[in-house]
């Protein structure tokens, strides 16, 4: 499905790409991925970016001392983008988490960064 977000890629919506649509949508909305936040508790931005996309997860630790997953972001890079070094492009992942996508991490118990520099 990837491919059909590409500038000059003709888009066909093929039953697979309906199938695989719906199968991700129902995991990304189900309880099991997604927690509510407390806002009593710190978050951790977990970052992450190979040569093609960049990734944050916002997680806190539940009661059971388990990770719990609040937010996500993920976007493919921009063909320049693509250029930067594998830190540049770390840095970069955190940057638009921070900003527009995960806007809870400003709460007063603020939250922790979590980067995994080597390449995916």
């Amino acid at each position: 499905m990837l491919k059909l977000t590409r500038k000059n890629e003709k888009f066909i919506w093929t039953p697979e790409c309906e199938h695989a649509f719906q199968a991700v949508k129902s995991l990304l909305i189900s309880a099991r991925i997604l927690a509510q936040p407390d806002f009593e508790q710190q978050f951790i931005l977990s970052t992450n970016a190979s040569s093609y996309a960049i990734g944050a997860v916002l997680e806190q630790v539940d009661a059971k001392e388990k990770l719990r997953i609040i937010a996500y972001y993920y976007r493919s890079l921009q063909k320049p983008e693509r250029n930067y070094l594998n830190y540049e492009r770390e840095a970069l992942a955190v940057h638009p988490s921070l900003k527009q996508r995960i806007p809870m991490v400003g709460y007063p118990d603020g939250y922790t960064l979590s980067q995994n520099l080597m390449p995916l």
